[in-house]
């Protein structure tokens, strides 16, 4: 790999957004996110999950912000466009969606257990940032070294192993 993508622009705007919306203001991140269709629709789908549990449907940016937080907010904008970024061609067996939906669990479940531990926020968002980006390196393999990992995901299924197994046993 000659070089890894530099983060995204839609990225460096949400910064520059979050950090003058001191005040707890999120029409700037709001003008942010409604910019990038992928990333709005997937605030609004994870804003819609049953972990929210919401008696009627968020069918805003803004409401969906408030109702994640801007913490986790920066954390979904990150690993969508990194996630994006990194979007590989089709390996059988595997599965983007539920790539993505074991990244934001294990990111939740590490902002939990930081929580857990101490009161800083700063430290739990980076602990949910760390968790939703653990496997990041699955995706490099798939997008730089495809044929290779198809080979650790077809052995990884043939012998009912886990991927982390078979890429330590092929690569």
């Amino acid at each position: 790999i000659d070089s890894l993508p530099s983060l995204p622009t839609v990225y460096l705007d949400l910064r520059t957004a979050l950090d003058a919306s001191e005040d707890g203001s999120t029409e700037q991140v709001a003008q942010v996110i409604s910019q990038d269709p992928a990333i709005s629709a997937r605030l609004l789908r994870i804003a819609n999950s049953a972990f929210f549990g919401q008696s009627r449907q968020v069918e805003t940016i803004p409401r969906a912000i408030s109702l994640v937080g801007l913490a986790m907010i920066e954390n979904i904008v990150l690993s969508t466009s990194v996630f994006r970024e990194l979007q590989a061609d089709a390996i059988p067996g595997f599965d983007h969606t539920a790539f993505w939906r074991h990244s934001l669990a294990t990111g939740f479940v590490a902002k939990a257990i930081q929580e857990h531990r101490a009161t800083d926020r700063r430290r739990a968002e980076l602990a949910m940032l760390a968790g939703t980006l653990h496997d990041l390196g699955k995706l490099v393999f798939a997008k730089f070294y495809a044929s290779t990992y198809i080979g650790v995901v077809e052995a990884a299924q043939r012998d009912a192993e886990y991927v982390s197994v078979k890429e330590k046993d092929l690569l």
